[in-house]
């Protein structure tokens, strides 16, 4: 019987899953975390100074893109220079409130990544927005990737 079940296991998440995107809460979060980090790099050596990574929600996207770059980035902590929604007035984020002061990243650029929610709200926050990565429908849920320049005002904090 275990032997039926694990061959089950085996060919579901073989050939099935990768199609169906029945386990989408598990995220793309290594590949999800390589486009960032691309766009990072790129908006790091456009400015010259360390882009913050927002992404929407309290906490979990966030979390994972901040543990998924972790291997890509090789000059800072990852972690240092990523935070949730509260940042731009979202709501709250838990705990990252506790580890950024909103007032260091004024007129900074910001790489914005969201599971396809409206950003109009985010594009009256800075100069310029431009979304530079979109998944369209390759996983269950679409991602999105904004380069925001010249932040105008961070949430209070």
């Amino acid at each position: 019987m275990c032997t039926v079940i694990n061959a089950g296991l085996a060919v579901f998440l073989l050939t099935i899953q990768p199609h169906s995107h029945l386990l989408a809460p598990f995220g793309p979060w290594r590949e999800l975390a390589a486009v960032v980090q691309r766009y990072e790099e790129q908006a790091e050596d456009a400015s010259g100074r360390e882009p913050l990574i927002v992404a929407e929600g309290k906490y979990r996207l966030a979390s994972v893109l901040a543990f998924y770059r972790s291997p890509l980035e090789t000059h800072v902590r990852a972690a240092d220079f990523t935070t949730s929604q509260w940042y731009l007035g979202g709501g709250s984020g838990l705990g990252y409130p506790y580890w950024a002061d909103s007032r260091d990243w004024k007129g900074a650029d910001i790489i914005y990544v969201d599971d396809d929610k409206d950003i109009s709200e985010i594009e009256k926050r800075f100069e310029q927005v431009r979304v530079v990565y979109d998944s369209g429908s390759k996983y269950a849920k679409r991602y999105r990737v904004a380069i925001c320049r010249g932040l105008r005002e961070a949430a209070p904090g």
